[in-house]
């Protein structure tokens, strides 16, 4: 060995015992570090290995003084970035730019810019701003049923905490904002400032606003100090000290369903669409829902849908109600609603000789103009059909029977029904032929009865 290379052999020595020393970890300490394996733009911790780190050129593997332990992690995390992947080693941190995806057993956050921390484990994500300010990549969490969109937040991978800034998540038919929430492991959500609405805008028209509430997935949302805010104005006449909205991703099951606030000339502030849907068995349900104006107008409607497999499947809705029109103590008038649709479907393999079947459409005359004026298709048609029908075939014989009833209604309130209708048919016999025919057949051999 020449005076030049131990000249460079003793340099390279001091810079990696100088770079050392400022991290303040050891050399098995540095050595023990998360496996990482790199290939194109994913990047997989595989604890199973025993490569330290990868780059674009080097490849340092572990030698036998590299101490066996637990491995760091459970499972493996998947990274992909679409920009770029930098790890730095001297602290132990990984940054992942553009489009950015952390996998880790259920564990899914996607994000515009993510760091993660090998020490503590914890991954740091949040969105970006494209050329024109605005922004783009907000992080989305998902694991089992917790699922929300967020500006930014730290989650711990070891104890599943999290800090969360500025959250959206859809609950149920609801949608909960918050400017600031915790997630614990089990997956609850606590939050303070929240917001509760139905409306899909990131500025909704009107909300629950809450002081605090704690959210399980699933299953409920609790809050108190609780009050509505229409159109940015507080109504603090509208004020709940506490309450609950039930949450579940099951197919069916009995809730209470949050009104709609809205505003109308006419008729003033208003609550519809709320109620309470039973979830009956799995052959039939219900759902009780009211719409209430401020000038006295009120609609209650009870909706109700049967089902049973190859035998027969309908509908039921039934709606009745009071309309308040002009200025009370003058020419106030009070008109009484109501409407009726029944629809009922027999499958054809339930009985091959009998049928059943009724099509109910029934209302006052002005029913539609006032609570269906949205719809273009009702608000014009000029009349209503109802039928409801049986018939029966015997079998082995030519003889069918069929009854049925109809009525029509027309937009000026008059109605014909047609009942009852019966008819008796049978059908082409030819009674002078013989079952088993010999010969030529004789002319009157083919005289037939109908």
């Amino acid at each position: 060995m020449n005076q030049k290379d131990l000249f460079y052999r003793s340099y390279l020595f001091v810079i990696a015992l100088f770079t050392l020393m400022c991290s303040g970890r050891s050399i098995a300490q540095d050595v023990a570090a998360p496996n990482i394996v790199s290939s194109g733009d994913t990047v997989v911790f595989a604890p199973d290995d025993k490569t330290v780190f990868t780059g674009d050129s080097i490849s340092v593997e572990a030698t036998e003084i590299v101490p066996d332990r637990e491995p760091p992690f459970k499972t493996r995390i998947d990274y992909k970035a679409t920009d770029s992947v930098v790890f730095n080693i001297v602290i132990n941190r990984a940054f992942l730019y553009t489009e950015t995806e952390v996998i880790y057993d259920d564990l899914e956050l996607k994000a515009y810019m993510t760091e993660f921390d090998m020490i503590t484990r914890v991954v740091h994500a949040s969105g970006g701003r494209d050329s024109l300010d605005m922004p783009i990549g907000k992080p989305e969490f998902k694991q089992g049923s917790n699922e929300f969109t967020t500006d930014s937040m730290s989650y711990s991978i070891d104890s599943g905490k999290g800090i969360i800034h500025w959250i959206r998540t859809e609950q149920g038919e609801g949608i909960l904002h918050a400017s600031k929430a915790k997630r614990y492991p089990e997956g609850h959500l606590h939050i303070g400032g929240g917001k509760y609405t139905t409306c899909p805008k990131d500025h909704p028209h009107f909300f629950l606003a809450l002081k605090e509430a704690k959210v399980i997935p699933s299953e409920l949302v609790v809050f108190r100090h609780a009050h509505m805010v229409l159109l940015d104005v507080p109504l603090y006449l509208l004020y709940l000290p506490f309450g609950f909205f039930p949450q579940t991703d099951k197919e069916a099951v009995s809730g209470l369903i949050p009104p709609t606030i809205g505003m109308e000339i006419s008729r003033g502030m208003s609550l519809t669409g709320g109620g309470y849907y039973f979830a009956l068995s799995d052959y039939i349900d219900a759902q009780v829902m009211a719409d209430i104006y401020s000038t006295g107008t009120w609609l209650s409607t009870l909706t109700t849908r049967y089902v049973k497999r190859y035998k027969y499947s309908g509908n039921l809705n039934m709606s009745t109600g009071v309309t308040v029109s002009g200025e009370k103590g003058l020419d106030q008038m009070k008109t009484r609603q109501y409407s009726m649709q029944w629809t009922h479907r027999q499958d054809p393999k339930a009985n091959p000789y009998n049928t059943f079947q009724a099509s109910v459409n029934y209302s006052s005359s002005t029913f539609d103009r006032e609570f269906n004026y949205t719809n273009s298709t009702l608000l014009y048609n000029n009349q209503k059909n109802s039928s409801v029908s049986f018939s029966r075939r015997w079998p082995n014989t030519p003889f069918h029977f069929s009854t049925n009833a109809r009525a029509n209604q027309l937009s000026n309130g008059n109605t014909t029904i047609d009942f009852p209708n019966f008819t008796f048919r049978m059908d082409r016999i030819f009674p002078f032929r013989k079952k088993e025919a010999i010969g030529k057949p004789k002319w009157y051999e083919d005289i037939a009865l109908q």
